[in-house]
């Protein structure tokens, strides 16, 4: 599947809100319209692009400023997206569950299996993060 902008149209924010999201997280290559943003804001959704090609990895410092935008968010509901769902979406939910648990979960076995982290330099980010930051996420 190709990286796609995504189009959060009013109907897309209206089902954040309804669900309680009130921060997004995109490691889609494309940014979001002025238009789009706006959106979001008048509906109180923060808003943070990583651009990450598809099938590549986020940098540590991509990873580690998407964790600190989710950690300062007083009760954040975090939505992470990419274009498709996994990779990417996969290495930035990885990245933050790592962060919750002091780089202690999810395990190594789980990173493809269950967050679908596709391609080995994802792994090796995440990695990285993992032993650069453990016991001090």
């Amino acid at each position: 599947m190709q990286d796609v902008p995504r189009d959060p149209s009013q109907t897309a924010v209206n089902f954040l809100t309804d669900r309680g999201i009130n921060t997004i997280i995109s490691f889609n290559q494309y940014s979001y319209t002025s238009a789009e943003i706006a959106l979001l804001e008048h509906a109180h959704i923060l808003y943070r692009h990583f651009p990450v090609e598809d099938f590549q990895a986020p940098t540590i410092d991509q990873l580690t400023k998407a964790i600190d935008f989710h950690r300062f968010i007083s009760n954040a509901s975090t939505l992470v997206h990419c274009g498709y769902g996994h990779g990417r979406t996969g290495t930035g939910i990885t990245a933050l569950q790592l962060f919750a648990t002091w780089g202690q979960s999810p395990p190594e076995a789980d990173w493809a299996r269950v967050n679908y982290v596709e391609q080995p330099a994802q792994v090796e980010v995440l990695k990285q993060l993992r032993s650069r930051h453990k016991g001090e996420l």
